[in-house]
């Protein structure tokens, strides 16, 4: 016999709430990557950015 979570309501189905909270932790890690990486390649492309030197008119 499956044992329940404690404050779990008799009837109430565990393997559907432990689902959807693994979904919405999948989502949470997946924002998390590709936030984490955006922000990588933005810092690169504005360190790129910086090093190009533009031509001076006038001198």
């Amino acid at each position: 016999m499956i044992k329940k979570a404690p404050g779990v309501p008799p009837g109430a189905s565990t393997t559907k709430i432990s689902i959807i909270n693994l979904s919405i932790m999948k989502l949470s890690v997946a924002n998390i990557t590709i936030s984490v990486l955006f922000l990588r390649f933005a810092f690169l492309f504005r360190e790129h950015e910086s090093n190009i030197k533009l031509p001076v008119k006038g001198k």
